[in-house]
């Protein structure tokens, strides 16, 4: 293995999806830290802890990525971002080292990047914060490659509290193994030497039971989308958090997800798509379905039955789904919040206009 230095269009298939318009955003549970890279980048680990030379001694916990499986550059202009919320301590520029101090008094070391903010920066976590040098550059001895290094103290410099990128010292990257200090050398390059690994989001799916809805929010399209499908739900935070954010207090329960589970006493909601409006319509009548299909060919495609659900309230399913309409984003746009939809009256009469009860579903 070459030894390096010592410093260092969205196509989503949904099996059930509500496209919606309303921004409302809600934390999730986070777990350890962000991969400080693109979400969903793949990285190898060329070298790893205690590989000798320059990661030893007081520099023994140290990662070195690169793009491709043999030490190559091809990570060169890669994104560098910030594995959590804080301030950026300081950088120096020889080598594009960069510190970035947590807020709760953890800081880690980025090297061998080109710099997009300066010391004193307040941070987002996975706000991009540089890119990965070219070869030949920020002393990175010819190889394009992201250096990283951890402490359990701030300003990255107390070498006593330098700690591996494992969850026992709340610092494993997600998507990567719990890249604990006495790993596997496979390679010879260091524990962990030769590992690849696919960088994901930090948020957790409330995994609920078979039925519920989960509800996504997408600031860059202005869109709610929901799916029924608990795999696709994680896949998408773990792909995609900077375009679909989670929204745990907007799941709900409906009857049934299959449309052959449409038996007595359950109604099937139609769904449609636009090609001009870039949007999904769901309507549980069907005197509504047969009057979009014969008025507004051109404009609204019939797919499918995309679920079943009560158009009555019952023990189970006691909770209306409130349907708006928008001639602004000219879209639809479904709430099961009592509370939202009182919200969106009173504070965007000019943009949604109530229109009626959809159907009733489970909390």
């Amino acid at each position: 293995m070459r030894k390096l230095s010592t410093l260092f269009a969205l196509s989503i298939s949904l099996a059930t999806i509500f496209l919606l318009f309303y921004p409302q955003q809600a934390s999730a549970a986070t777990k350890n830290i962000t991969p400080p890279v693109d979400i969903g980048s793949t990285w190898y680990i060329c070298q790893g802890y205690n590989s000798g030379g320059s990661h030893s001694g007081v520099s023994r916990l140290s990662l070195d990525l690169t793009g491709g499986p043999n030490c190559d550059s091809s990570a060169s202009g890669r994104s560098v971002r910030a594995p959590f919320a804080g301030t950026v301590a300081w950088y120096v520029e020889p080598s594009g080292s960069m510190c970035i101090n947590s807020s709760n008094g953890k800081s880690v070391m980025l090297t061998h990047i080109d710099s997009l903010v300066s010391r004193g920066t307040v941070v987002s976590t996975g706000q991009q914060v540089a890119r990965v040098a070219a070869s030949g550059n920020r002393q990175n001895n010819g190889v394009a490659h992201l250096h990283l290094q951890a402490w359990s103290s701030t300003n990255c410099s107390n070498n006593e509290n330098m700690v591996p990128f494992d969850s026992s010292h709340t610092m494993r990257m997600c998507g990567a193994p719990d890249l604990i200090e006495n790993g596997p050398n496979s390679y010879k390059s260091g524990a962990w030497g030769g590992t690849r690994f696919t960088a994901k989001s930090c948020i957790d799916v409330d995994k609920k039971l078979d039925g519920y809805i989960y509800r996504f929010w997408s600031d860059q399209k202005q869109r709610h989308f929901y799916t029924a499908d608990y795999t696709e739900a994680q896949q998408i935070v773990d792909v995609w958090p900077d375009i679909w954010k989670y929204e745990p207090n907007g799941t709900f329960k409906i009857a049934a997800i299959n449309n052959k589970d449409c038996s007595t006493g359950l109604s099937p909601v139609y769904r449609f798509w636009s090609d001009q409006k870039q949007g999904h319509f769901y309507t549980a009548s069907e005197q509504e379905k047969n009057q979009v299909i014969d008025t507004w060919p051109n404009v609204w495609k019939y797919e499918r039955v995309a679920f079943c659900v009560v158009d009555t309230p019952t023990p189970e399913y006691p909770n209306p789904v409130y349907r708006f309409w928008s001639d602004q984003k000219q879209g639809h746009f479904y709430t099961a919040s009592e509370q939202e939809k009182n919200q969106v009256i009173d504070t965007w009469p000019n943009v949604w206009k109530y229109e009626r009860v959809a159907f009733y579903v489970g909390l």
